[in-house]
Order: structure tokens, then sequence, then C-alpha cells
């Protein structure tokens, strides 16, 4: 059982849709997200983005191109549940496929911050 401001988000990647679950104490909310090509998509943009080790010269990616990346996939995930993140001091995570290797703590940070400042300790959760 959740407690007061814990957040669970339990993601499912499908052929033809893919969902996003979002569960507190209080309430149960489901969101289509797009089927798993499209998401594998999102997954590997972010992990390259984020991953990206520096080229022979040192260089890293732009970080104004990382933070427009993140931001972005962000939006496209977590906004539908933006305003139970910004009320969780916890944030629980069960990714499927992908997004098992997906930055969520990233990403969950930037809609976050986005939506309201707040404190929470991500946590993750095999699927």
């Amino acid at each position: 059982m959740l407690r007061a401001g814990e957040l669970l988000l339990d993601l499912y990647l499908g052929p033809e849709s893919s969902l996003l679950f979002a569960v507190t104490r209080e309430e149960i909310r489901a969101v289509r997200l797009p089927a798993d090509d499209a998401m594998g998509d999102l997954c590997s943009l972010t992990r390259d983005v984020v991953g990206t080790p520096p080229d022979a010269a040192g260089a890293h990616v732009d970080p104004a191109v990382r933070e427009r990346t993140l931001s972005s996939v962000a939006h496209r995930l977590l906004d539908p549940v933006g305003d139970l993140l910004q009320s969780s001091s916890m944030v629980f995570v069960s990714p499927d496929a992908c997004l098992q290797d997906a930055p969520l703590a990233l990403l969950i940070d930037r809609s976050a911050r986005k939506n309201a400042p707040t404190s929470y300790r991500p946590s993750g959760a095999p699927s």
C-alpha cells in the first residue's frame, strides 16, 4: 500500500500503444503513450544523449542539446502526470522493455521541475 506522498509509475510498452499507470494512495490514472517502436526510438535517443562518451578531443554532447532532448522526452512521457509528480515526495518506477535502461530519474526531474519544484527520491522496481 502506498503512503501519502508516494507515487508509483508503471510503464507498459505494447505493439499498438503503450500505457503509463500513475498510482497514488488516492488516485489511479492511465495515460496512453506511443507504441513500443516509437518508445524504443525515444529510449535510444535519451540513452545516446546522456551516455555519449567524449570524442577524441574530449567534447561531450552540447549541454543545451542534452537539456532540450531530456526536457522534450520528459514532456512527451510525463506531462500528463506532472501534477502527481510535483506533489509526490517518493516516486517508484516500474519500467517495461527499453525503459529499464532509460535514465528515468533525469526525465522525472525535468518534469517535476517544470510542474513545480519538489524534493523527491526516485526508486526503481522491476516490471
